[in-house]
C-alpha cells in the first residue's frame, strides 16, 4: 500500500473493480456452460509465455484446490526463474524456450 500510496479503500475498490472484470470475462468465455468438474483427471494448462508466472500459479493453485489428478503446464517461451519455480508446483512441464 505505501509503495503505491494507497489507502485500504482504494486497494478494496480496485479489488472489487478487478473482480467485476474477471466475473464477466468467465460469463463471456463459459456462456451458459456450467464449470468442468476436473477432480482425478488429468489437466493441461496452457498460456502463451511466462513471464513471473503469478497467472499460472492461479491457474495451478485452482487446479490442485479442485483436486485435479495430474497437472501438466504447456507455454512456448517462459523466464526460466519461472519454469523452475512452476515445475516444483506441477507434474510435468513442456516449453520451447
Amino acid at each position: 500500500l505505501n509503495a503505491f500510496s494507497l489507502t485500504e479503500q482504494e486497494l478494496q475498490a480496485i479489488i472489487e473493480k478487478e473482480k467485476k472484470i474477471a466475473l464477466n470475462r468467465l460469463k463471456i468465455y463459459r456462456g451458459e456452460q456450467a464449470a468442468r468438474n476436473i477432480k482425478d483427471k488429468r489437466v493441461v494448462i496452457v498460456d502463451d509465455g511466462l513471464a513471473t508466472g503469478l497467472t499460472m500459479r492461479a491457474a495451478i493453485q485452482t487446479a490442485k484446490k479442485e483436486v485435479a489428478k495430474e497437472i501438466i503446464v504447456a507455454i512456448p517461451v517462459a523466464a526460466s526463474e519461472s519454469i523452475q519455480t512452476i515445475a516444483k508446483e506441477v507434474d510435468h512441464i513442456f516449453t520451447l524456450s
